[in-house]
């Protein structure tokens, strides 16, 4: 299953998967060595369910490989990352986090039963995550089981490096993480990736960024419980949950904020 293309420059890279421009107006999202061609067609699948069900997605147009990897051929999205907004207008931080608060309400008006389960998903991951202990991983797991379901659309790694503006709208990209589930899953994700994780240190803006994203992510969450409210201590529930969840991706320096998260919302 070669690629039947020349690949063009790379635009952009991520610990799984590397992006490169095609030809007419389409992008490659080839995975690094140790994603399987299940691995493409899994996410590839997801990725055509959500543009199906008419989100602002890119268009899939198909898995292939090339340089012995597998990768997904997307449509590509001209625009600005909403990311950029944090790194170049800090003082529209508030402005920004409504908007990104909104963007995630509209997709969680969105039920697609062919996705997997937000809770299997936390499930296997808190049962391999590195450091939390026998007794913390019983209580996580007890604490999810006794958490709403749910069956919104959650996208699963929702930030402002994911949301492209255009001239169409906001586009939301990679779904690879897509799943059916309760939306404060979801919305806790966001939390902890404003809480926890770590900024690549080359990355433009990283400093600014680091200024803001409290404010940001109070900001955010405020605009989104305004209007969809949660029940008392549920979304910190979520909050313990998901950061014992973020353990099993290993990701360097982020360990000692996840556990506390996890330990704060353990002992509410």
């Amino acid at each position: 299953m070669p690629a039947p293309f020349h690949m063009g420059p790379r635009l952009a890279e991520g610990r799984t998967a590397e992006i490169f421009r095609l030809e007419g107006g389409q992008v490659l999202k080839l995975f690094r060595p140790g994603w399987g061609e299940g691995d493409a067609r899994y996410e590839a699948a997801k990725a055509e369910a959500v543009h199906a069900a008419g989100l602002p997605v890119p268009a899939v147009y198909g898995v292939t490989q090339a340089d012995g990897r597998f990768g997904i051929v997307y449509e590509e999205i001209i625009g600005r990352p909403l990311m950029e907004s944090l790194q170049h207008r800090p003082w529209a931080v508030r402005e920004t986090a409504r908007f990104l608060a909104d963007l995630h309400l509209q997709l969680h008006k969105a039920r697609i039963p062919a996705l997997p389960r937000v809770t299997d998903r936390l499930t296997r991951a808190i049962e391999r995550a590195p450091g939390v202990a026998e007794e913390q991983q019983a209580l996580l797991l007890g604490l999810l089981d006794r958490l709403p379901v749910g069956d919104a659309v959650c996208h699963g790694d929702f930030h402002p490096g994911n949301v492209f503006l255009t001239e169409r709208g906001p586009i939301v990209l990679d779904w690879m993480d897509a799943a059916q589930g309760n939306p404060l899953a979801d919305v806790a994700r966001t939390a902890v990736l404003f809480r926890a994780a770590v900024l690549p240190k080359d990355m433009p803006g990283r400093r600014m960024v680091e200024l803001v994203r409290h404010s940001f992510r109070r900001a955010y969450l405020r605009r989104y419980l305004a209007k969809t409210p949660a029940p008392p201590g549920q979304l910190d529930a979520w909050v313990a949950v998901v950061a014992g969840a973020r353990l099993a991706e290993r990701i360097p320096g982020e360990e000692v904020r996840l556990l506390s998260l996890v330990a704060a919302g353990l002992h509410r």
